[in-house]
């Protein structure tokens, strides 16, 4: 018998949930469709603090984290320390920004797996996003 779930999205990757966090709707709209169309289980945030409070009520759910950098309020680097921080959560993350406004230094301060600069390939991310998944 086959599931809703995956009637749906038959490449669907059970265990393989991402959190998506970006203040361009666009590229979040964009981003969050292209993972699920690789069989990803997405939740996809336009601003930190909503993504944070996600967080906080499902510590365990995700197996990676991807967010943009720079975004109102605050940034993807707010998200990562908070996360590393506070909520004791070791989760892959993947940070994405157009600018080059994040130091190696803040990298390994938030214990950040990998920096993508925008623009990037879809088959990069995707590479990048099945790397740190396996």
């Amino acid at each position: 018998m086959v599931s809703s779930v995956e009637e749906k999205n038959p490449n669907i990757q059970f265990n393989k949930n991402i959190l998506l966090v970006d203040d361009e709707m666009d590229l979040l709209e964009a981003l969050k469709e292209t993972l699920e169309l690789e069989g990803y289980q997405v939740t996809a945030f336009s601003n930190v603090d909503n993504a944070i409070l996600h967080l906080k009520n499902n510590p365990l759910k995700f197996q990676l984290v991807i967010s943009d950098m720079r975004m109102p309020v605050k940034n993807g680097l707010d998200l990562a320390l908070t996360m590393r921080t506070e909520l004791n959560l070791e989760t892959p993350f993947l940070m994405i920004s157009g600018y080059a406004d994040i130091t190696e230094t803040d990298l390994k301060m938030a214990r950040i797996k990998e920096f993508l600069a925008k623009p990037f390939t879809i088959d990069l991310f995707i590479t990048k996003i099945k790397e740190l998944m396996s």
